[in-house]
Formats: C-alpha cells, sequence, structure tokens
C-alpha cells in the first residue's frame, strides 16, 4: 500500500509530508491533513484504517470494491464514492472513494489510477484552498477531478463540430462508425456526470462534525457546474443524433437515387425486350422475315426508341 501524505496550510496551500508527521499532527488534534493511499490490498487498507479511530461499518464499506455511487454521512466520518472520467479512457468503471473525518481527509482508488491522481495531485499543490478546511480541501479536489470531464466534453464538441463541417460540405464524407464511436463517449461521460450530480446533490446537504457542506457557498458552485455539465453533454447527444438521422436520411436519398436510375433504365430497355421478345416467337407465317431490310430497320427503330426514352427523362430530370 503507498501513501501520499498533505498537510493543509494556514494561507490554504498543500505540502507533502511524511506519514509519521500527518499521524503524529493529526492525533494531537493540530492540522488539516490529506492522505492519499494506491495500491492497496482490502486487508491491509482495513487494518490501516483502524488506527484512526473509524467505526466498524465505515471500516466495512471501505473495504468493499463495488462500482456505484453511495453517500453514507455519519456522526463522526462521511463515506462517499464517485465514478471516474479521465481524459482518453473509453471506461467509466474507475470509482474514487472519499473517507472524511475531523481534520482529517483519505482518498483511495484502484492502483491503475495511481499516476494519474499524482499527477493531479501535482497540480492541487498549485491551487489555492479557499479556507484551511477539510471541505475545502475536498471542494478542490471534487473541483480538479472535474476538470479531466471538462477537458474531455470540450474535446467531444469540437470534434462533433468538425463532423458536422465535413457533413454540411459533403455528406459522403462522413462514416457512420465516426458518429457512433462519439456517441459511445458522450453515453460514457453523461453517466459518470449524472452520478456525480446526484452525488453532490446529497453532499450539500451534509451537517456533520466530520463533514459539512449544508449552507456552503463554494460548494453550490460545483453542483451548479455539474447540473450545467450535465445538461451540455444531453445537448451534445442530441447533436450527435441528429447527424445519424442526417447521415440515415442521407443513405436512404442515396439508395432511392439508385432506384430511380435503375427504373429508368429499365423503363429505356423495356420497349426494346418487347420488340425482340415478338420478333423472337417460332411462327412461320411473318411477312417481316421476307423483307430484304427489315432487321437494320428494327436495329434502327429500337436505337431511336431508346434514344428518344433518355432524352425525354433527362429532360424531365430523372437523371439529376
Amino acid at each position: 500500500m503507498n501513501l501520499t501524505c498533505f498537510q493543509l496550510q494556514a494561507e490554504g496551500r498543500l505540502s507533502e509530508i511524511t506519514f509519521d508527521e500527518l499521524s503524529a499532527g493529526w492525533r494531537r488534534g493540530e492540522g488539516q491533513y490529506w492522505v492519499d493511499v494506491e495500491e492497496y490490498q482490502n486487508d491491509e487498507l482495513i487494518a490501516w484504517l483502524e488506527q484512526f479511530q473509524i467505526s466498524d461499518a465505515i471500516i466495512k464499506l471501505s473495504g468493499e470494491r463495488i462500482q456505484a455511487t453511495r453517500v453514507i454521512p455519519l456522526a463522526n466520518e462521511v463515506l462517499f464514492q464517485i465514478p471516474l472520467y479521465w481524459h482518453g479512457d473509453l471506461t467509466c468503471e474507475h470509482q474514487m472513494v472519499f473517507l472524511c473525518k475531523k481534520n482529517l481527509c483519505i482518498t483511495f482508488y484502484p492502483s491503475s489510477m495511481g499516476k494519474r491522481m499524482r499527477e493531479r495531485a501535482s497540480l492541487i499543490q498549485e491551487i489555492q484552498v479557499q479556507e484551511s478546511s477539510i471541505p475545502s480541501l475536498v471542494y478542490t479536489l471534487l473541483v480538479a477531478l472535474s476538470s479531466q470531464i471538462m477537458q474531455s466534453y470540450r474535446e467531444l464538441r469540437s470534434r462533433i463540430r468538425v463532423i458536422e463541417d465535413r457533413m454540411d460540405k459533403d455528406m459522403d464524407d462522413v462514416e457512420i462508425e465516426e458518429i457512433l464511436d462519439q456517441m459511445e463517449k458522450v453515453r460514457i461521460i453523461d453517466g459518470v456526470v449524472s452520478e456525480q450530480s446526484a452525488c453532490y446533490d446529497i453532499l450539500g446537504l451534509i451537517d456533520t462534525p466530520a463533514l459539512t457542506f449544508a449552507g456552503s457557498g463554494y460548494f453550490k458552485n460545483i453542483i451548479s457546474i455539474t447540473h450545467n455539465l450535465d445538461r451540455d453533454i444531453d445537448r451534445l447527444g442530441s447533436r450527435l443524433e441528429t447527424l445519424r438521422q442526417r447521415y440515415a436520411m442521407n443513405q436512404q436519398d442515396r439508395t432511392n437515387r439508385r432506384l430511380a436510375m435503375l427504373t429508368v433504365i429499365s423503363a429505356i430497355f423495356l420497349p426494346m425486350t418487347l420488340f425482340t421478345g415478338i420478333y423472337g416467337m417460332n411462327f412461320e407465317y411473318m411477312p417481316e422475315l421476307k423483307f430484304h431490310y427489315a432487321y437494320p430497320i428494327a436495329l434502327g427503330f429500337m436505337a431511336t426508341l431508346a434514344i428518344s426514352l433518355i432524352w425525354f427523362f433527362k429532360h424531365k430530370g430523372w437523371f439529376k
């Protein structure tokens, strides 16, 4: 199990410290701390959490690796779990757990997320936390995580705009796989944001000694941002559905044009087929068979008929 420990300074900055320093300071009731846990086994995590005087129920829940959003507020601890979407990742199976006590925030997630979270942590150290408190720290972490989704949303929006422009210039320049790929990404992000939005709505009502967001003006900001992002992602989904319908209509129009062309060709050759069918019958008495110029006249008549029909259909615009 790997630990990265931070102390929240009075001016709102995060400074990295050792776990021994964190443990000693927290037991004295001094300072605000954040412990980032990665590459852990459930048994060792449960044993490690016991030193922080955490209730058995929360410890048991912390050791359960379930893919579900949840918020469990107790008198002295608050545990909540939210899904994550990392830029460029096509799965939403990653979950991050927050365990908050008075003056202490513990986060843990699968080992595959460790490197990415450390990158976020290095950025968080440059962020000015609004207040030197655990609620403000949690808010800052959630904002940092949301920035990943915001970045992905902006890139998705740009890609969709490019597809729309290409389709406006040439409907045949866009393949359905491009549209479906973007729809899958929007579906995944929409699921993550919807779960986060529901979680933040509940967190905004929490008022306990361990964690309180009730009446917090800055936490209302992330609730509002998440709700707006949820609506924006829904709009992206609607735009992609419109693109898919346009693609389907274009394919149907292309099929109709091909059927119309086949219909015209059939109409052109149908009289000639009838003509040759009549003179292909095996009757002994057919006067035209004795006529010296019957064959070239028949060919000329069929050619004239075909040319006349081609001119007629072209004049009527059937070839457009």
